[in-house]
């Protein structure tokens, strides 16, 4: 009978353990508070359980800035606005200068100085006058300096490009400056109710993980309930930072949001 007794046990065993495992509770899918609420739910995974999908909808984040090496995401999707970041006074960005004197001078560094040197790791320039000297080099199409006799005349025939460019790219410095003041009094006026109806609805803040994806550059995917939400974030890289603050309304299905520098809500570093 002993020999019955053992059997008895060892099938217990086998058939109870695997019961206990399905049965232990969950790793909690929410993190410690933050500043902005005291819920905030986790959503890394790809792979969501068909339940989970229910009555709710996909929404893909895409991070499409060329400055990706080295550098770090961190996003979360809130159901209501949040108070955006104040720009460091040492890092600030402000409008170029276009009077002819700086523009030479930027012509002259990024024309004839820098041309023999390979890609710069920090732009010496910044990263808009740099995109604005390109642009208008190839609008100019006469190529660059290659003496030093050569700079003089190619300095006044380019200022007219540089200038245009640079002006352009200072409308949407002052374009991002104008949303950021817009944002901030959304978040004062009108943040309380959101979030309440927010609450009210079963809403709180989920994190999502923004990384690599293949050779189409980095993106993060949910999944929500059919309602508003805001998706806020960072994109930071050695010397240069971004944050995106963007609305997204779910409640007429999936979505696909795509964060750029043109709508970034705040650069910082070597822009």
């Amino acid at each position: 009978m002993q020999w019955l007794t053992i059997l008895a046990l060892t099938l217990s065993l086998l058939i109870c353990g695997p019961v206990r495992a399905e049965n232990a509770p969950l790793a909690s899918a929410l993190t410690s508070p933050s500043e902005q609420t005291e819920k905030v739910e986790d959503a890394t995974a790809t792979d969501i359980p068909l339940a989970e999908t229910q009555n709710k909808v996909k929404l893909t984040i895409q991070v499409a800035v060329p400055q990706n090496k080295r550098s770090s995401n961190q996003f979360t999707v809130y159901p209501y606005p949040v108070e955006p970041p104040s720009p460091h006074p040492k890092l600030a960005i402000g409008l170029m200068a276009t009077d002819d004197r700086s523009l030479k001078g930027a012509l002259l560094t990024l024309g004839y100085v820098l041309r023999a040197k390979k890609e710069q790791a920090y732009p010496t320039c910044g990263y808009r006058m740099t995109y604005a000297y390109k642009t208008a080099l190839k609008k100019y199409g006469g190529g660059q300096p290659h003496t030093l006799g050569e700079i003089y005349r190619w300095q006044n025939e380019m200022l007219p490009y540089l200038k245009y460019e640079v002006m352009k790219s200072n409308e949407r410095e002052q374009n991002r400056m104008e949303r950021m003041n817009v944002t901030r009094t959304i978040f004062a006026n009108e943040r309380a109710d959101i979030e309440t109806d927010a609450l009210k609805e079963g809403l709180y803040p989920v994190n999502v993980r923004v990384a690599d994806w293949g050779n189409i550059g980095q993106r993060g995917q949910v999944w929500l309930p059919k309602a508003r939400w805001w998706v806020v974030g960072t994109h930071k890289l050695p010397g240069l930072a971004f944050y995106w603050q963007e609305q997204v309304d779910l409640r007429d299905g999936p979505q696909t949001i795509q964060l750029h520098d043109g709508n970034a809500l705040l650069i910082e570093g070597a822009w």
